[in-house]
């Protein structure tokens, strides 16, 4: 049975395991969301396996993934499932795109949580080389184990931290919908920001543009943290709480491939 992916990355892991998913399934076409979110109208899926891999962010869905799953048209799908890449947790986004799907009048047939490099450096820091490696190791061999829960046809759905992603999806995640694209103010560049425009480049959402001083985020930003952790000068923080921090994006998915993810 031929697989679609659809995924939304900002530092690479989510485009990574994508792929990597694509591998073990077999016959399957990766698809960003990003890019197919530039057409108008109802995004209608190709018959088949429909599969959905966005990280989480305060406990719930990326604000352009839930504006995609509303526009998704899933009529033609014969099997249905999402994994969501985190550094703790799902929490309760993988029942947020059941719900979704639901409405819409399509079931998820499996949701997966898959723990990768947390690279949410306002809050969290990123492991060593070697801390990097074995989270990859163990993230690669969970995708395959979910790889052969597809292939059976599973069911299921990953509910996150009992009690925990309760009180992050009540409090956190709403404000978090409404606010996230004004989240960018407090980006900012040090002195050691070489205006080479490699954050402009890898916004998957193009929220960014240069002039004389540098970039200027424009306030639709998705947070996902990508002009931050891909500036090869570390010129980019967050904050108060970013600054000296070890950067990380997926040591599979470079410039070129973030710049691709954006069409």
């Amino acid at each position: 049975m031929k697989t679609t992916i659809y995924y939304f990355t900002g530092t690479g892991n989510s485009q990574w395991a994508a792929a990597a998913l694509g591998e073990e399934l077999g016959e399957t076409e990766i698809v960003s969301i990003p890019v197919v979110m530039k057409n108008e109208g109802a995004i209608r899926a190709p018959p088949g396996r429909v599969g959905i891999v966005a990280p989480v962010y305060y406990g719930g869905l990326p604000a352009v993934v839930v504006q995609f799953l509303e526009r998704l048209d899933l009529s033609g799908a014969e099997y249905t499932f999402a994994v969501i890449t985190c550094g703790v947790s799902p929490h309760r986004s993988l029942l947020q795109a059941k719900a979704m799907l639901e409405k819409n009048g399509c079931t998820l047939s499996l949701g997966r949580g898959l723990k990768v490099v947390n690279n949410f450096v306002p809050v969290f820091s990123v492991p060593d080389t070697e801390g990097v490696e074995k989270k990859l190791g163990a993230a690669r061999a969970r995708l395959s184990a979910i790889g052969s829960e597809i292939r059976a046809g599973g069911s299921g759905i990953d509910t996150g931290i009992p009690g925990f992603s309760h009180v992050i999806s009540i409090f956190g995640y709403p404000g978090f919908l409404r606010s996230h694209g004004r989240k960018d103010t407090d980006f900012r560049v040090d002195e050691t920001c070489t205006k080479c425009g490699t954050c402009a480049k890898v916004c998957p959402v193009q929220n960014i543009v240069m002039n004389e001083n540098g970039p200027v985020w424009q306030h639709w930003c998705e947070f996902c943290f990508a002009c931050l952790h891909y500036c090869p000068a570390e010129a980019i923080q967050y904050g108060r709480g970013t600054k000296g921090k070890k950067r990380y994006h997926h040591p599979d998915v470079n410039v070129q491939a973030m710049i691709r993810n954006r069409g």
